[in-house]
C-alpha cells in the first residue's frame, strides 16, 4: 500500500452506495433495534464470538497485530475465553500513528473510506474504515435517533449535523435524511437554516449549542424534537438548563473516530454502551487490570465493526466507570451502562500529592459557581488551565450583556473552590480575557491540564 500525505476525506456518494445501504437496512435494521433489549448473556456471547473473528482477522492481515501478538507468544487459537482476551496487549495511539498505513491497515482492505481523529488529544490519527463498518455506522446513527428521542423520531425525519465535515452519505437511500453545516458557520446563518429546513434532530458540539442558546432561538418552534451533543464535554445539569432554554430534549453521545459510538445517553440520563459496535473495558491506567464496578478508570475499547483498521484493546484515554445492571433502566435498554465520561486522562488535573482529579470533576464544580456560590456567570465562557501542580489559571470571557460583574468577591469564591479541589497550596489566578487561551481547531475544552502525569 502506498502511503499518502493525508487521507482523502471527500468522497462523492453513488447510486451503488444507496443500493447497498438499502439492502443492509432491510436485512439488519430491525435486528439492530431489537438487540437493545436482548439478554446480557446473549450479548456477551455474541461479542466474544465477534472478537474471536476480529482477532484472527487482525493477526492474519495486519502486520502490527501479528508482530505484537507473536512477541507475547499468542496465536488466535489461544483465544478461548475472556481471561485469554484480557491477556492481549493494549493498542496505543502511538502505535497507530507509527503503523500508518502499511502496518496498521488490513491487506484485505483499501483506503476508499478514510477518516482522521479530531486531534483533541493533540495528535491526529489516520484510519481506514471498511465499507461494512461505514454502512453499520450509518444504521447506528438512525437507531440512535430513535433511541435518544424515545421513539419520537423516525425514518422520514431529517438530521442537521453542525460538525467539522459531512458524513459519507446524505441518507439511507432516502430514509433518515441528513444535512450538514460547518462549525465555522455564523450562528445567525445557522439559525436561518434551522428555521427554513426545520430538521427533527440537530447533532452538534456543546459549544455551538451554547451559541444557539445565546441567539435566543426556540428550537421546538422550528420543528426540532431532539438535540444530540458530542465531541466536547458537557455536564448533565448544563444540558438540562440548555434544554429548558431551547425547548427541546438534549442527549449526549460518547464517541470517537477510533471506536465510533461508544455510549449514548438515554432520555432518562443513563449512558448505555453501544454493545454491538464496541466492547468496552475500564482499566486501572497504572496496572492495566480491570476496575471494579463503579471504580473510575481508563476507557479501553475494541471496535467490533471496522476490519480495515482493527482496533483491539485500544487505550482511548478517557475516564469513566462501569455501572452495575442490577436494575433495568426505565428506557428499557439492556445494554451495559457507564458513568458520564469524565474527560481525557491527559486533561485531568494532578494535585501536589499526585492525586488525579478528572476534568469532568473540575467542570462539575464550575457549574456550581452559580448554584452554590451565587457567582453571576450568565453568558460567560470559561477555561480552567492547570499550568503546574501548584498553579491554576481561570480565564473568563465576558458575554456581550453579562449578568453582573466578576468582582473581587466573586474571584475569591472561585479561587477558594479551586483550592478546595486541588489543595490549599495551589496558586489560583482569575483573569478576564477577550478569548480563551487554549483552543484546538473548532472544538473547545473547558478544563485543560498542561502538567505531565508521569504515568
Amino acid at each position: 500500500m502506498e502511503a499518502k500525505i493525508g487521507p482523502d476525506l471527500i468522497r462523492a456518494e453513488t447510486a451503488s452506495d444507496h443500493r447497498k445501504l438499502r439492502e443492509r437496512y432491510d436485512a439488519d435494521f430491525d435486528r439492530m433495534v431489537a438487540l437493545r433489549q436482548a439478554s446480557i448473556e446473549a450479548i456477551r456471547d455474541w461479542q466474544f464470538r465477534r472478537i474471536q473473528q476480529i482477532v484472527a482477522h487482525a493477526y492474519e492481515t495486519v502486520p502490527l497485530y501479528r508482530e505484537k501478538y507473536r512477541a507475547v507468544g499468542f496465536a488466535p487459537a489461544d483465544l478461548r475465553g475472556w481471561a485469554d482476551f484480557e491477556r492481549l496487549p493494549f493498542l496505543t495511539k502511538d502505535e497507530l500513528i507509527a503503523g500508518w498505513p502499511d502496518h496498521s491497515v488490513s491487506s484485505m482492505h483499501d483506503v476508499e473510506f478514510m477518516t482522521t481523529s479530531s486531534g483533541s488529544s493533540g495528535r491526529f490519527v489516520y484510519l481506514a474504515v471498511s465499507e461494512n463498518g461505514v454502512h453499520f455506522e450509518n444504521l447506528q446513527m438512525a437507531r440512535q435517533n430513535i433511541f435518544q428521542s424515545g421513539g419520537q423520531v423516525g425514518s422520514a425525519d431529517a438530521t442537521l449535523f453542525i460538525i467539522t465535515c459531512p458524513w459519507w452519505f446524505s441518507s439511507t437511500d432516502g430514509l433518515f435524511p441528513q444535512d450538514f453545516l460547518s462549525t465555522r458557520t455564523p450562528v445567525a446563518q445557522a439559525c436561518r437554516v434551522i428555521r427554513e429546513q426545520r430538521p427533527s434532530v440537530i447533532s452538534l458540539y456543546p459549544s455551538y449549542l451554547r451559541e444557539l442558546a445565546r441567539a435566543h432561538i426556540h428550537l421546538s418552534e422550528c420543528g426540532v424534537r431532539l438535540v444530540i451533543t458530542h465531541s466536547e464535554a458537557s455536564t448533565r445539569a448544563e444540558r438540562l438548563e440548555l434544554s429548558h432554554a431551547l425547548g427541546v430534549p438534549i442527549c449526549d453521545e460518547y464517541s470517537s473516530e477510533e471506536l465510533i459510538r461508544i455510549a449514548l445517553e438515554c432520555p432518562f440520563g443513563s449512558y448505555h454502551l453501544e454493545e454491538d459496535a464496541c466492547f468496552l473495558e475500564i482499566i486501572d491506567p497504572d496496572t492495566g487490570s480491570r476496575c471494579a464496578t463503579d471504580q473510575m478508570g481508563e476507557v479501553v475499547g475494541t471496535n467490533l465493526v471496522n476490519e480495515a483498521t482493527p482496533l483491539i484493546r485500544y487505550r482511548q484515554g478517557d475516564f469513566a466507570s462501569a455501572l452495575g445492571n442490577e436494575t433495568r433502566c426505565r428506557c428499557g435498554c439492556t445494554f451495559g451502562r457507564i458513568s458520564q465520561p469524565m474527560g481525557r486522562i491527559g486533561d485531568s488535573f494532578v494535585t501536589q500529592s499526585g492525586m488525579i482529579v478528572p476534568a469532568g470533576t473540575i467542570m462539575d464544580d464550575a457549574y456550581n459557581w452559580v448554584l452554590e456560590s451565587r457567582i453571576p456567570v450568565n453568558g460567560i465562557q470559561y477555561q480552567i488551565v492547570q499550568h503546574a501542580r501548584d498553579r491554576v489559571g481561570v480565564y473568563l470571557v465576558p458575554a456581550a450583556s453579562p449578568s453582573g460583574p466578576i468582582d473581587h468577591v466573586a474571584r475569591e469564591k472561585i479561587e477558594a473552590r479551586m483550592r478546595g479541589l486541588l489543595g490549599d497550596g495551589v496558586e489560583v489566578g482569575v483573569e478576564i480575557v477577550a478569548a480563551i487561551p487554549y483552543a484546538r481547531g473548532t472544538k473547545t475544552k473547558a478544563a485543560i491540564s498542561l502538567v505531565d502525569h508521569d504515568r
